[in-house]
């Protein structure tokens, strides 16, 4: 039995795990070197999460 890398965690995790399944590592490398706030448009137009922090 292997133990699991990552454990998804929080309201949005499956969600996110999902939409990282569906990139190729060549595209989710490339949102590495976005800007927070290009980073943060992308997640929102892809997953509909907002990560902007509500403070």
């Amino acid at each position: 039995m292997t133990t699991p890398f990552r454990f998804p965690v929080g309201p949005d995790s499956i969600q996110v795990v999902g939409w990282r399944g569906a990139l190729s590592d060549e595209e989710w490398m490339v949102l590495g070197g976005l800007s927070n706030k290009e980073f943060f448009i992308c997640v929102l137009l892809d997953t509909g999460i907002d990560l902007r922090s509500n403070d």
